[in-house]
């Protein structure tokens, strides 16, 4: 599932969708929900 999510917040900020810091915040929240599972 988080790596359906990681490749989809690629692809939005791929195609500029997201700004950099954006892209970084979700990144990190989806990092941090994979490590308390």
């Amino acid at each position: 599932m988080y790596e359906m999510m990681q490749q989809e917040i690629s692809s939005l900020y791929n195609y500029e969708l997201l700004t950099k810091d954006e892209y970084l915040q979700c990144k990190l929240i989806i990092n941090q929900r994979r490590n308390e599972e």
